[in-house]
C-alpha cells in the first residue's frame, strides 16, 4: 500500500513538472510579435510571381525564430524539428514545409505551386499554434 502511494505522488509530481517546463517554453514566446509576423508573411504570399515563394521562405524563419525562442535545442532548424519532435502533431507536414523551403533556396530551377505554397504555410502556421507562438 505505501509503495503504491510512493508511485502515485511521485507520477503525480513527475507530470506537474512536466506541465510547468511545458509553460515556461510557451511563456518565452511573444505571441503579439509572431502575430504581426505571421500577417505579413500572409500579405507577401498575396503578391503575384515570387509572392508565395517569399512567403514559405519567411514562414520558415518565423517557425525557426519561434523553435529557438520556445528553447527547443540543436544549430539548425532540421536540428531543432529533431528536438521537437512528438511534441508537435503536425511534425510530419512540417517537416514537408522545411523540405520545400530548401528546395526553393538551393534548387535554381524549381517552379512553386501556389497550391504547395498554400500547405505549406498552413503547416507552419499549425506547427507554431502547436508550440504557443499564435
Amino acid at each position: 500500500m505505501t509503495l503504491e502511494l510512493v508511485a502515485i505522488a511521485f507520477g503525480g509530481l513527475l507530470i506537474l513538472g512536466l506541465i510547468t517546463y511545458a509553460s515556461r517554453k510557451r511563456s518565452k514566446l511573444d505571441r503579439a510579435y509572431f502575430k504581426k509576423r505571421w500577417q505579413k508573411i500572409c500579405d507577401t504570399y498575396k503578391v503575384e510571381e515570387t509572392g508565395p515563394t517569399i512567403a514559405v521562405i519567411e514562414a520558415d524563419k518565423l517557425f525557426d525564430q519561434a523553435l529557438k525562442n520556445a528553447g527547443y535545442a540543436g544549430e539548425t532548424t532540421g536540428d531543432r524539428l529533431k528536438s521537437a519532435g512528438k511534441s508537435l502533431r503536425s511534425i510530419n507536414t512540417v517537416w514537408d514545409a522545411h523540405k520545400l523551403r530548401n528546395k526553393l533556396v538551393h534548387e535554381t530551377e524549381i517552379k512553386l505551386k501556389k497550391n504547395d505554397a498554400k500547405n505549406a504555410l498552413k503547416s507552419f502556421y499549425r506547427a507554431l499554434r502547436e508550440i504557443g507562438a499564435l
